[in-house]
């Protein structure tokens, strides 16, 4: 009998230490991920630039991390677990036992010498409190229920950082390289980028050397494409006369409007951004700007004066182009000298 009710204590031992590594595991993995993830969606949404941020941000979950190893798995297998502290923990379970079985764990832990009066009695005490015990699954003194709840986050977790890698893996791979390395890492990809063309849809490059010539007076027609999808919201353009005496231009901005446009080669029509100015100074500098891309090189655009035998003239939207969205600039931008 004794030898059974020692085996047992022994298998709960056992599950209990079995137990404190399944559930610090689980916390820390919880943790983990889910402050990842949320690490994560910050710097993808808000596009942080600074790397001491970021660095903050993973300093602050390798401390949330290690606490909560601290505390759910190195202090419970540093606590000692001894058979009178699950004896004591039985009774409170169990409570039909009485103290009979702690005293029982107890008489056996000791010598006899330690204790006066019969040895056969304290031998019989002992047997009938095993006796007793014998009736118990000790297993039912753990309670389960906790663990399995920061199991089932930890796998949920688990499936939704798999999702998430298998759907978009250069992107999660990305955002815990940029936590975990954030002075090396490199930017997020642009879902925006830019393009001012022409009004015969051609890119427009600029050099220092080799600006964009208007006849001086004549509306300059232009449209903006996003090379990575539909325009955004948010389509602006911005303009500087570079003659402006200040050290800083003061940069001015207008809204684009948004309209369609049948490819010539497919047929298919594309939402471009469009606008026009009126060129009367000598130079300016303009760019559009929306969405993540706000970093476009500055174009030059320089006005040359007018041929003798030239009329005046402008460029009007061509009739196989219509509105995709309500005008934002109906009007054209006038850029005039400035003193």
């Amino acid at each position: 009998m004794t030898h059974s009710i020692r085996a047992q204590l022994e298998h709960l031992h056992q599950k209990i230490r079995q137990l404190i590594w399944l559930n610090g595991v689980c916390w820390g993995l919880t943790i983990l991920l889910a402050l990842g993830l949320l690490a994560v969606a910050l710097d993808w949404s808000l596009d942080i630039t600074d790397p001491a941020i970021r660095l903050i941000l993973g300093l602050g979950i390798g401390a949330a991390l290690v606490s909560t190893v601290w505390k759910r798995l190195l202090i419970p297998l540093k606590t000692p677990i001894t058979d009178l502290d699950l004896a004591l923990k039985i009774e409170k379970r169990y409570p039909v036992l009485k103290d009979s079985f702690s005293s029982s764990i107890e008489f056996e832990d000791q010598p006899a010498a330690h204790y006066a009066g019969s040895a056969q009695m304290r031998q019989a005490v002992i047997q009938e409190s095993y006796q007793r015990a014998s009736q118990i699954n000790f297993l039912e003194l753990i309670d389960t229920h906790p663990i399995r709840k920061v199991m089932i986050s930890a796998a949920l977790l688990c499936l939704l950082v798999s999702g998430l890698a298998i759907l978009h893996p250069r992107q999660v791979m990305l955002g815990f390289q940029r936590l975990i390395l954030p002075f090396s890492a490199p930017e997020w990809p642009q879902s925006v980028e830019l393009l001012i063309l022409d009004e015969n849809l051609v890119p427009i490059e600029t050099s220092p050397g080799n600006p964009y010539q208007v006849v001086e007076g004549q509306t300059f027609q232009f449209f903006v494409e996003n090379r990575k999808g539909a325009p955004p919201e948010d389509l602006m353009l911005e303009y500087q006369n570079s003659q402006q005496s200040q050290l800083r231009p003061q940069i001015y901005s207008e809204p684009l409007r948004i309209v369609s446009v049948p490819d010539t080669a497919t047929g298919v029509e594309r939402d471009l951004g469009t606008g026009s100015l009126v060129v009367s100074s000598k130079t300016l500098k303009l760019r559009a700007v929306g969405g993540d891309d706000t970093s476009m090189p500055w174009l030059t655009i320089e006005s040359v004066p007018r041929p003798p035998s030239s009329s005046r003239r402008s460029h009007s939207l061509p009739r196989n182009i219509r509105n995709s969205r309500k005008p934002a600039c109906p009007r054209a931008l006038v850029i005039s000298k400035r003193s």
